[in-house]
């Protein structure tokens, strides 16, 4: 079965972070550039992935990649919040919601996606699992843009504070393991003997 494509909605992929705990050898490694199931990259994955259910993939980053892929470039360079790339997400798309994701949660599964972006009378609906709150795997609406300046100027990139101070609402999943998150080598290994078990999108 074909998934139907969400054609309204245009999906930002968050691929701006430092991977600061992705050590392999004592040596910082980009996650985005991993290899991941038949892909040269994480980043290509997630991008070919998203692509068969949303109609517009655009990714958010501090540089463009070799993937060629639409980019929005964060221009703030020694910062580091998802809050730069959804503001200027906004800015950029001129578009009511948009969907975030980060680079590093690859296992989402696009019923989850499609029911984050069925409830669109908030202005962040945000997935949680039975551990914690997945704040980068949410649906934004622009009335935000307010809130985020403010956040901007006073410089508090806590996306719970931003969120806790608007209408948000959580959507609960069962499922933890489809919200891991790749932070370290051993989430990444998790992954891949996920994904080989699995079929996930």
């Amino acid at each position: 079965m074909k998934n139907p494509i969400i054609d309204n909605i245009p999906c930002v992929l968050l691929a701006g972070g430092k991977s600061s705990r992705f050590i392999i050898n004592n040596i910082q490694i980009n996650k985005a550039l991993m290899p991941l199931k038949s892909y040269p990259s994480l980043l290509e994955y997630q991008y070919t992935r998203l692509l068969k259910l949303f109609k517009q993939v655009i990714i958010s980053a501090k540089k463009s990649y070799e993937l060629n892929a639409p980019y929005l470039l964060e221009r703030e360079s020694g910062l580091f919040s998802p809050l730069f790339g959804i503001h200027n997400a906004f800015l950029t798309l001129q578009t009511p919601h948009i969907f975030f994701i980060a680079i590093d949660t690859p296992l989402v599964s696009f019923e989850s996606i499609k029911a984050l972006c069925g409830i669109q009378n908030f202005s962040v609906v945000y997935a949680k699992s039975p551990t914690k709150e997945h704040y980068l795997i949410s649906l934004w609406h622009q009335s935000i843009l307010n809130a985020i300046n403010y956040a901007l100027k006073t410089q508090n990139y806590r996306l719970s504070d931003l969120i806790k101070n608007t209408s948000s609402t959580a959507i609960h999943f069962d499922k933890e393991e489809e919200f891991l998150n790749l932070n370290t080598l051993k989430d990444y290994e998790l992954a891949v003997q996920i994904l080989k078990e699995g079929s996930n999108g």
